[in-house]
């Protein structure tokens, strides 16, 4: 019977490939539908990848095809080809996830390639999107683990704004909520008053929201720092990043009212609390520097209902324009007794 495990071999090929692949959405779609079936051993987490130098050779492939679109004709990717690379990623990201529970800067490494990559999906798929236009993406993840567990996988939500329109109305959608003039320049950029910050108001806004759903990138995080212990691997991360003109914008809000609103997170399994406990929902940012989730500059929006199954995170801060990840989940309240 034919071994259809990955093998070194394998990725051989599929570099040598690459290497002379005509950048066709059609062409693109059928490489990386190879490497999810390279990478993912034909279905279900038994037979895939979780060496980390393969996996880091066929994300290297998945990054080289990203580039041969964007140098092509096409200039990017359309809807097909992004939810085909969104797969390969959830596949990726779950030979990690599989292959790593300890922090190592391996796993760091990993994980700052996985969203390096999702973010690179991203703007690759924003070529395509028109002004004003908004698209949602769902790449499909590995079958659950057990019998039916929820879907996982990596979703993308796009959002293409003219930047008059967020400074004088913002942004409603059924994904975010963002009050009229949010976004400034991340720190380091042009400064209102600066020449160049004037000409970053003529530019576009490029939005994208990614949600890791139900497959935390961060599962090697030590459970002794910050709120980690109760950020579970079938946690939902979602990853905000705003763009203009190339440069990242960042935001900082101290007044309720004018927060942002990140929506539809979905929450983990909800498991049985220790005797004397509840689960309450809360809300955490990561923070790379302390490789940990804090609860500093965001929290649950309420009211949280107990079958609820998706919240939103109230968000004061984005630091980092380029990417900043966010997720909710459960932490143990103690039941208070009544005499």
């Amino acid at each position: 019977e034919w071994d259809a495990s990955p093998t070194a071999s394998l990725l051989d090929a599929l570099e040598v490939a690459t290497s002379i692949l005509d950048p066709r959405p059609e062409a693109l779609e059928k490489m990386t539908q190879i490497l999810v079936s390279t990478v993912g051993g034909g279905g279900g987490t038994a037979g895939i990848v979780q060496n980390k130098a393969e996996l880091d050779r066929a994300a290297n492939i998945l990054d080289n095809c990203l580039n041969l679109a964007v140098a092509s004709p096409e200039n990017g990717v359309g809807s097909v080809v992004a939810v085909a690379m969104l797969e390969a990623l959830s596949t990726f990201n779950e030979g990690g996830r599989l292959g790593s529970l300890e922090p190592s800067e391996e796993s760091t490494r990993f994980t700052e390639k996985m969203d390096r990559l999702a973010s690179k999906v991203a703007t690759a798929a924003h070529a395509k999107l028109a002004v004003g236009d908004s698209k949602f993406l769902s790449g499909a993840g590995v079958p659950g683990r057990v019998p039916n567990e929820p879907p996982s996988g990596v979703n993308l939500q796009l959002i293409s704004s003219a930047n008059s329109v967020l400074v004088d109305s913002g942004l409603d959608m059924p994904r975010l909520f963002m009050p009229p003039n949010l976004l400034q320049p991340s720190p380091g950029h042009p400064s209102p008053g600066h020449p160049g910050h004037r000409r970053l108001q003529a530019c576009d806004v490029a939005i994208t929201a990614t949600y890791w759903l139900r497959s935390n990138p961060y599962t090697w995080a030590s459970s002794s720092k910050g709120m980690n212990q109760y950020v579970t691997a079938d946690t939902t991360v979602g990853v905000l990043e705003f763009e203009t003109c190339g440069m990242p914008l960042a935001f900082n809000e101290s007044i309720p009212e004018r927060t942002l609103r990140f929506r539809r997170i979905t929450l983990p399994a909800r498991r049985a609390p220790m005797r004397g406990f509840e689960w309450d929902v809360a809300c955490a940012r990561w923070s790379p520097l302390e490789q940990a989730w804090v609860t500093g500059g965001v929290e649950v929006q309420r009211p949280v209902y107990w079958d609820d199954v998706e919240v939103a995170c109230v968000v004061y801060a984005v630091p980092d324009g380029n990417g900043t990840a966010f997720t909710a989940f459960f932490v143990p309240v103690e039941i208070s007794s009544t005499t």
